[in-house]
């Protein structure tokens, strides 16, 4: 049974990533504007933000689910590099 919560909550987290990174996307094709739209700009951050938090709290309930030593360590790592992605995003559109 752990092993499907585990399963769940991996592709449930997905899901936000994908939708995390379309964001991401549009945010870069805002900040390469000529006239960047800035109400766009600011909701677009607004609903990362949140995002980020869900994926956030996700990769917490992941993490602990994890119990061998090799697959936490990979996990964590996953999640650092998704953030830094996140975090790229929104100080460009802070920067704007």
């Amino acid at each position: 049974m752990g092993s499907e919560i585990l399963t769940k909550k991996r592709r449930t987290r997905a899901g936000h990533k994908a939708s995390a990174t379309r964001i991401v996307g549009q945010i870069e094709d805002i900040v390469k504007s000529e006239e960047p739209d800035i109400s766009s700009l600011m909701l677009l951050r607004l609903t990362l933000k949140e995002k980020y938090e869900t994926i956030k709290a996700l990769d917490t309930e992941i993490i602990d689910l994890i119990d061998d030593e090799a697959g936490l360590k990979e996990e964590i790592e996953r999640a650092d590099g998704y953030k830094e992605g996140i975090f790229s995003a929104l100080i460009k559109a802070d920067q704007l």
